[in-house]
Parts: C-alpha cells; structure tokens; sequence
C-alpha cells in the first residue's frame, strides 16, 4: 500500500474522531451549563421575596383589574412585581433556549400558570396604563406555552405519576 494512502486515511480517520469527540464534549457541556443554570436558578427561586408573592397570588381571584389587585395585595404588591420579574426572566431564557421549557414546567409549571390566570387581566390593565404592550410579555408567553403543551397532555402530579418510582442509586 502506498504510504501517501496510508496517511490520507490515518488523518481523514483522525478528523473524523476529533469532530466525533468534540461533538461528545460540547453535548456534555451544554448538559452541565443546563444543570448549573437550573440549580442556580432554583436557589434563585427559593427566597421569601418569591414565597411570599407566590401566596400573595394563589390568594387572589381569577380576572381581576389592576385597581383590585393593587387594593387586596396592598403592601404585599413589591413580592407581586418580584415574582413577575423572576417569571419574565425566566420566559425569555427558554425562549433563547438557555433552559429548557421541559426543566421549567418541572419546578414551575404551577405557579407560572397559577399567575398568569390571577393576573392575566392585571397585566393587560398595566400594559395599557403604561402604554407598553411589552410589559411582561415573556411571562405572557412562557404561560401561554405551558398551557399549549398541557391542552394536548395534561399534567399529572409528580406524586401520581411517579408514585412507583425507585431510586437508582
């Protein structure tokens, strides 16, 4: 065999094993980013601000307007403006797919939803006293998203649909 064949093959095989393995490495780091993005995220998540705007929400009735969410929140309406601008942020994240809509409904599927039915009338109140149609838009859309996927599959409760789940390790 000549010699220049047996170096064409070994480099044509050595630049197929490098596309292959960097193509292994950066699946991999982009699992870890997600993994660090999630677990920062949740910390994130987990502070009294968004506790207490979460009960300040699950408390409210369906449709009501900015004046009537305002009066019955009262000096609870900075824990309100904190969950909105978390969920905000957390919208435009999946949508520029720096985490996954699939992780998100996991942790926060509940109450992303829960809030957008409250405040749904809130918001489209606001938007219009301030004259801004973007207001909370990623909120609107990551709700809107959520339910989308929960109209063609509903969601089952951790607790029922792993009720026979076993840990591996």
């Amino acid at each position: 065999m000549n010699l220049s064949i047996v170096v064409d093959v070994l480099s044509v095989v050595a630049v197929v094993s490098g596309l292959f393995f960097a193509g292994i490495e950066l699946r991999h780091y982009r699992l870890t980013r997600e993994r660090e993005s999630v677990l920062r995220l949740f910390s994130t998540f987990q502070t009294p601000a968004f506790v207490e705007g979460a009960r300040a929400i699950a408390q409210l009735p369906d449709n009501l307007s900015k004046q009537q969410v305002e009066e019955l929140v009262g000096e609870q309406m900075g824990y309100l403006y904190f969950n909105l601008a978390s969920l905000e942020g957390l919208g435009a994240l999946v949508h520029k797919e720096e985490l996954s809509l699939a992780v998100v409904e996991d942790f926060f599927s509940g109450i992303i939803v829960l809030t957008w039915l409250k405040l749904r009338r809130y918001v489209e109140d606001e938007r219009r006293a301030l004259g801004r149609d973007t207001w909370l838009e990623w909120t609107q859309w990551l709700a809107e998203r959520i339910m989308d996927r929960e109209a063609v599959k509903p969601a089952v409760p951790a607790y029922i649909e792993y009720k026979d789940w076993k840990a591996t390790t």
